[in-house]
């Protein structure tokens, strides 16, 4: 029984990884790609896998799954309220159909903190600003009619007063500083830097930069597809030039940006990771955590629990961090990051603001579609 019980567990892990490898190619090839199941069916052919027994034996996984992340839902939310801070950099609507029950309950989630001495932090993604564009490519049928009440529903929620686009607009930001920490959702490169908040350094750049995006986020639907360098391919929505560049190039692009905000690391989402595990580049100066945990996209409660992700820090700066698995095996539920080597050899740590404890919600998932 031993033995059928760890061959089980193993399949269900390839299948996981599986799961994991084929949403990421459909998130890089979406125009070329209908849909995940697709693209399952691909690689199983090619690895001559029986995907019928497979998907079984991954059903099976689920719902032991399933049980599990239930149980442990209670703890993950007391967790964040604490006096330390949590940063949700990955996009919150990921194509599922409880995208605005995940916003509202960040929205809980912030006031909650606030009111115990914590603090939670909303980054907008690529799909919120989607959203916001009336862009309904990655919002599901089923969440436009049943959380929503149709297209025109959606629109009015989403507008600059609308209950889900207003509070929004004023709970979230493009960019966050947290002690020696920057969040960014997709990166944040100089360019933009120069172009919204110049001259200006450290927390004062952020917040011109955060005031510049809420400005432009105060148009509404089709008008704030208008062509704008913040919402374009390089900007922090958007850009993939520091997760899937080669490192030769995405350093140089990080450590001006690192060095002009007095940080020491950039933690990012949008740019998935193979097989569900956040990335540390540049030396640890990087740390890339989209690791696809929404059933959007893996279409499998087992692949998302194994890929159910957060970046913590703790004590007085960033240089240490661990990647938290919760939903994993025990021995893998937490792994050492890369220390990180500053972007300047005369880095001071004393000079750091202090980071007291950090927990990054890499993936979190609410209101429509995430990449």
């Amino acid at each position: 029984a031993r033995r059928s019980s760890g061959a089980n567990h193993r399949v269900a892990a390839i299948g996981a990884q599986l799961a994991a490898l084929a949403a990421q190619l459909v998130a890089e090839h979406e125009r070329e790609v209908s849909s995940l199941r697709d693209v399952i069916t691909q690689l199983g052919d090619k690895m001559g896998m029986d995907l019928a027994s497979l998907n079984s034996t991954i059903a099976e996984s689920s719902d032991r799954q399933d049980t599990r992340r239930r149980n442990q839902s209670a703890p993950l939310q007391r967790e964040v309220r604490p006096r330390g801070t949590s940063t949700a950099s990955r996009s919150s609507v990921p194509g599922g159909d409880e995208g605005r029950r995940l916003l509202e309950l960040l929205f809980r989630l912030q006031d909650e903190a606030q009111a115990s001495g914590g603090r939670v932090v909303m980054l907008w993604g690529n799909h919120e600003l989607m959203c916001m564009q009336s862009d309904l490519r990655y919002v599901s049928p089923t969440e436009l009619q049943q959380a929503y009440g149709g297209v025109p529903q959606f629109r009015a929620a989403w507008a600059p007063h609308g209950d889900i686009g207003g509070e929004l607009r004023r709970r979230g930001q493009v960019v966050a500083l947290v002690g020696d920490v920057v969040y960014s959702h997709a990166g944040l490169l100089i360019d933009i830097l120069d172009e919204f908040a110049p001259g200006a350094h450290g927390e004062a750049a952020v917040e011109m930069l955060n005031a510049k995006a809420r400005t432009i986020l105060q148009a509404e639907g089709p008008a704030l597809q208008r062509p704008n360098m913040m919402l374009m391919d390089r900007g922090p929505f958007w850009t993939r030039s520091l997760g899937m560049s080669p490192e030769a190039v995405a350093c140089p692009l990080l450590d001006p940006v690192l060095e002009r905000l007095g940080a020491r690391r950039m933690v990012v989402g949008h740019t998935p990771q193979r097989f569900g595990d956040i990335s540390a580049r540049c030396d640890g100066r990087l740390l890339v955590a989209d690791t696809f945990m929404s059933q959007a996209y893996t279409h499998n409660a087992a692949a998302s629990a194994h890929n159910a992700a957060a970046v913590e820090f703790h004590g007085g700066s960033s240089a240490k961090a661990a990647a938290v698995y919760p939903l994993r095996d025990a021995f893998e539920q937490c792994s050492a990051l890369t220390e990180a080597t500053p972007p300047r050899a005369n880095q001071d740590d004393s000079m750091q603001a202090p980071v007291a404890r950090q927990l990054s919600l890499v993936s979190a998932a609410p209101a429509g579609g995430s990449a």
